[in-house]
């Protein structure tokens, strides 16, 4: 009998630290935020929605990070909230908006692929992002 107890006991210690370990390895792999956003300072200016039409460009980081580029030179980061399959090996999507002329953090990118459409994915807020001034070299 007690050596049902030590084995149960045993089994779940291994299976609370595999949880810890697949915690903290998530946790690690949403700080990694890619190279490209040290170009830029976080502003912590969230909105929901961009009007479609003020979009110039969209740079797709990684399966998980898009930066956004408006007609009037303001930048918006959204991190969607899960890895997005393929998004940043293609580095293109498209979107289907629900309402008028505004992507929003409700709606759905699906990343294309040679082969056709990809996985489909919900985006995160934007947040605004301001340029780092580039230091003079000596």
């Amino acid at each position: 009998m007690r050596t049902k107890s030590c084995v149960a006991i045993l089994a779940l210690a291994g299976v609370l630290l595999s949880g810890a370990a697949a915690a903290d390895s998530h946790e690690k792999a949403i700080e990694k935020v890619p190279e490209e956003l040290s170009k830029y300072t976080r502003t912590g200016d969230v909105q929901d929605c961009l009007q479609t039409y003020l979009i110039r460009s969209a740079n797709v980081l990684d399966d998980r990070h898009i930066i956004f580029e408006t007609r009037g030179g303001d930048y918006y980061l959204n991190q969607l909230p899960h890895r997005c399959p393929q998004l940043g090996f293609e580095e293109r999507f498209g979107y289907t908006l629900r309402g008028p002329n505004r992507l929003c953090h409700v709606d759905f990118i699906t990343v294309l692929t040679t082969t056709g459409p990809g996985a489909s994915c919900g985006l995160g807020k934007f947040e605004k992002l301001e340029k780092v001034e580039k230091k003079p070299t000596q």
